[in-house]
């Protein structure tokens, strides 16, 4: 697929389907421990349907839609925290687990972090793609969820990260950057005024000592960040009185027209760009009606910017 010029997201969300229900029919969304197989081959379908989830859940937050099998029936296992010389055809029981990090770390944690998306979906049979938007749960309750998301974070990754090795930074920035949205998601919904407060006045001391942040067209983390943050506030404010109502602070204003003029850089791109598509001229215009990637695009979209897998709930805060 990478090899096509330009892919637009509804043709890949459609492959993604064909790939899924396929690989449904070959049984790997079964667990290769549960129906007899050798440690080899259940090591293999674990890998290989852990990451159709995670493309899965990263062209479903692309295109705005649920992910097709995030909550269906399948008991596939997390593959194990083995290298690949840990493992052979010739064994008959699996291999023991290596305690810190390995080669396969890196999309553990992703599967990990999916895995516990997965395990908060559902509240007493009530299907939730993100536990946040779940108004059955209390505030206290979902605090709780991300104190044991950063507990288990801490206990199967931080601890062992080395900040000299780029695959453990990696890891730590992922994951940090995971609780700290998850945690700004919370602070528009809290009820303690004070709690809340201290919770925007680190922000701004953040962007304030980090300027880099600010410069949105570096990163589009930085971008769906600032998103974030300035949901987040409007969403705060909306749910106050107007004589609660607070002035807005300084880095959320930047921010706010920061983003704007970024979406109208963007908007402007695609409604002067054209591409030669089946013999025909299709116009910027047809364009911005369906998202298309470019090879660059398509590598990237699967790269650390979809890992914090709550983004389509984070976008849409009101």
């Amino acid at each position: 697929m990478a090899g096509i010029d330009r892919l637009s997201t509804q043709s890949l969300w459609s492959l993604m389907g064909l790939m899924i229900r396929n690989a449904e029919k070959l049984g790997i969304h079964r667990d290769g421990a549960l129906v007899g197989l050798f440690p080899v081959e259940t090591e293999e379908r674990r890998r290989l349907w852990w990451q159709l989830q995670h493309l899965d859940l990263a062209l479903a937050v692309r295109a705005g839609l649920t992910p097709l099998t995030l909550m269906a029936d399948w008991d596939a296992k997390l593959p194990l925290n083995i290298e690949d010389d840990d493992i052979n055809p010739s064994m008959t029981d699996p291999p023991q687990e290596r305690k810190g990090l390995t080669s396969m770390s890196w999309n553990l944690y992703t599967y990990w972090v999916i895995y516990q998306q997965r395990l908060s979906c559902c509240d007493k049979g009530r299907f939730e793609l993100s536990w946040q938007s779940n108004g059955v749960k209390s505030l206290s309750s979902k605090d709780s969820l991300i104190e044991q998301l950063e507990a288990g974070l801490n206990k199967n990754f931080l601890q062992y990260c080395d900040p000299i090795r780029p695959l453990d930074t990696l890891i730590q920035l992922s994951a940090r950057s995971l609780i700290f949205m998850c945690v700004i998601v919370e602070a528009s919904r809290q009820n303690d005024t004070s709690k809340t407060e201290r919770i925007w006045a680190l922000l701004s001391e953040l962007y304030s000592t980090n300027p880099s942040l600010s410069q949105l067209s570096k990163d589009r983390r930085r971008s769906y960040a600032a998103g974030l943050i300035v949901n987040a506030w409007k969403a705060r404010q909306n749910k106050l009185e107007v004589s609660e109502k607070q002035p807005t602070p300084d880095f959320v204003t930047q921010l706010d027209a920061q983003l704007a003029d970024c979406w109208a850089e963007a908007t402007h791109k695609l409604s002067t760009e054209e591409v030669q598509q089946e013999g025909g001229r299709q116009s910027g215009e047809d364009l911005a009606l369906e998202s298309f990637l470019t090879d660059q695009e398509f590598n990237a979209m699967f790269n650390l910017d979809f890992q914090d897998i709550d983004w389509s709930f984070w976008s849409s805060i009101d």
